[in-house]
């Protein structure tokens, strides 16, 4: 929360307590929640006249996985048959781990909520079938398309087209929702901006199913705390939402100042669920089941011996994942994987990736024992998903993703690092992000002291960012005064290579900050 907006949360509680007036938007917020109903009941009411139901999967929180993995056997006995999804839930999703402050990637939830509505799909199989309906399988990918708008168009018409087709051969009295990002739920056609300026007209999937099924489909956006766009009002929505609520669009209207970035949303829906909190959930890895660390070792095997099944993939890609992977095998399993990613010139070389990998599965993979049952670190999974909020918490993402000033996070960002840190220190990426923090804005003696700890600990030499990490060090050490320091970082951060050649800058980079390039991240790698 920044500084202005608990000057005004405070003042707004010294305000209430003296007998002051709550603000308008409160008054309007307090109204809507007190009439709000159970996101469930209602959902479960509305099947008895809809056909088809729309719920936003909002790739960013695990609200809606969550939901659906609590109460799919409540909409399967109010009718439902089908899901629909954006994605394959019964593939086999080939495992990329993901780093805890992004906000892309694989989480626990995510799987929750599948093996719920798997397990649905098998135990009625035999009397009443229940069906998971990837709704884009079999379509056309990206690169056959003009321009992305073109691409989404393509899509929402092939969705629309499986899903009409599906409930036009299923029974009649056949209820079916539909779990997809929430732009394809959009009632309306609307222009979409290209990088050229050009406009494009976006016709979505919502746009296509209230065409065809009028009011028998309702189309529900999802809403948290974390996407209004005032703090003061955020705390407030929290305190005031408990559980997921419904907001239909005739209220959702009085929330447009509350909303932020969403206000323009609010006449695309029929209306929201919403939650007062954000459940980012947990990073996979870092609850890793089985089927994740033998993918990981697989995949890496696959690398070393340049298996032709990975050829069609871009080179930074295939960098960026072995430098991801061969971190978390590390903090698995530590002198277990006998590995380092970053070598010195003239060192001994020690073992290749062929050999650690090969290592670790003889010992790690033996009969009769699970590979994660051997990780050395053991904490719960609630730890894990707190330690994952926090790092959401610590703004990085705004950082390296949005280029936010870095000036403007430094308090709230050292403070989420350092807490996520207590919860969760075998985990170095807190520690190196306030060491980079703190040299950015100038500390350079806690910077670092923190870069130094980094460095006598095993894991960094698994770092995808370690020549980085010398030399912000060696910047640290001149501004100290320490040139003979100084100079050994520098030097280092100069020399270090790795027997793969993967360049940090084009590969794990590409990862931390979702895929994007010439971002504040890279930037601070090139200079």
């Amino acid at each position: 929360m920044g500084m202005l907006h608990k000057a005004m949360a405070i003042a707004a509680i010294l305000l209430m307590a003296a007998g002051g007036c709550t603000s308008a938007p409160e008054k309007r917020m307090e109204k809507i929640a007190a009439t709000a109903p159970d996101a469930a009941a209602w959902l479960i009411n509305a099947f008895k006249t809809k056909k088809i139901i729309f719920i936003n999967e909002t790739h960013v929180t695990a609200n809606e996985e969550i939901f659906l993995a609590e109460h799919m056997r409540a909409f399967y006995d109010a009718g439902v048959r089908y899901i629909f999804t954006e994605s394959d839930l019964a593939a086999n999703d080939q495992f990329m781990p993901s780093y805890p402050w992004m906000l892309t990637g694989g989480r626990v939830e995510d799987d929750d909520m599948k093996h719920a509505l798997l397990s649905l799909e098998q135990t009625t199989r035999e009397t009443d079938p229940f069906m998971v309906i990837a709704a884009e399988a079999g379509a056309m990918i990206s690169e056959n398309f003009a321009n992305l708008v073109d691409w989404l168009n393509y899509r929402d018409e092939y969705a629309a087209a499986t899903i009409i087709e599906t409930l036009n051969n299923a029974r009649p009295d056949a209820k079916a929702l539909i779990l997809y990002g929430g732009y394809h739920g959009i009632k309306i056609v609307y222009d979409e901006s290209l990088d050229n300026g050009a406009k494009v007209k976006r016709t979505p999937l919502g746009y296509r199913l209230a065409e065809h099924y009028g009011a028998a489909f309702i189309s529900l956006g999802f809403f948290s705390g974390i996407h209004i766009g005032r703090d003061d009002l955020a705390d407030e929505w929290r305190r005031l939402i408990s559980g997921p609520r419904i907001v239909l669009s005739k209220d959702s209207g009085a929330l447009q100042d509350v909303l932020g970035p969403w206000e323009t949303w609010t006449g695309y829906y029929d209306g929201f669920i919403t939650e007062g909190d954000a459940r980012f959930g947990t990073i996979r890895n870092y609850v890793p089941s089985d089927e994740n660390i033998r993918f990981m070792t697989r995949f890496l095997k696959e690398y070393a011996r340049k298996d032709p099944k990975w050829d069609e993939y871009p080179r930074r890609e295939m960098d960026a994942a072995y430098l991801i992977m061969c971190y978390y095998l590390k903090l698995y399993y530590g002198s277990l994987f006998d590995y380092t990613i970053w070598r010195k010139p003239g060192a001994e070389t020690g073992r290749s990736l062929l050999q650690a990998v090969e290592e670790l599965e003889a010992y790690a993979f033996a009969e009769n024992r699970a590979p994660s049952e051997l990780i050395e670190f053991h904490y719960t999974r609630e730890t894990m998903r707190q330690y994952c909020a926090g790092m959401y918490y610590s703004l990085l993402t705004e950082l390296l993703e949005y280029g936010r000033p870095i000036a403007e996070i430094q308090t709230p960002a050292l403070a989420a690092l350092q807490n996520a840190r207590a919860l969760f220190p075998e985990d170095i990426w807190p520690l190196y992000w306030m060491a980079f923090i703190q040299t950015e804005t100038g500390a350079y003696r806690e910077g670092l002291s923190n870069f130094q700890e980094l460095f006598a600990n095993d894991l960094s030499w698994c770092m995808s960012i370690l020549p980085l990490a010398y030399k912000k060090a060696g910047i640290c050490a001149a501004e100290l005064g320490d040139q003979g320091l100084a100079e050994e970082y520098t030097a280092l951060s100069e020399s270090l290579y790795n027997e793969q050649d993967a360049d940090p800058a084009h590969g794990p980079f590409s990862v931390e900050t979702g895929h994007l390039f010439g971002n504040a991240a890279g930037q601070a790698f090139a200079q």
